[in-house]
């Protein structure tokens, strides 16, 4: 109602960025198959050798379920996955693997 087509992005009083409606509108717009797409892309780029994770989007929430090394990787996968543009939320499930001797 008041035709705002962008506004500031301030951290501690200095500017820092500037967020447009047709920004945000992109981000809520797209198709959880492009989210899990480049999700996968966002892993495999870390996981050069593969990532062991499946990667299911249903309305924007990610759910990201494997068997890991440790649970640092299950936070490396998560938090990849939240800079997705689109993702709402992430769930990372699975099983701990220990690593060969």
């Amino acid at each position: 109602t008041r035709k705002i087509k962008s506004v500031p992005v301030v951290r501690d009083h200095d500017l820092i960025g500037i967020v447009s409606r047709r920004d945000l509108l992109a981000a809520l717009t797209r198709s959880d198959e492009a989210i899990a797409t480049d999700i996968r892309a966002a892993l495999n780029d870390h996981h050069p050798h593969g990532a062991d994770w499946a990667v299911s989007v249903h309305d924007g929430i990610v759910e990201l379920t494997g068997q890991v090394q440790a649970d640092d990787s299950r936070h490396l996968a998560a938090r990849l996955a939240r800079t997705v543009p689109g993702v709402v939320r992430v769930r990372s499930t699975g099983a701990s693997r220990l690593s060969p001797d």
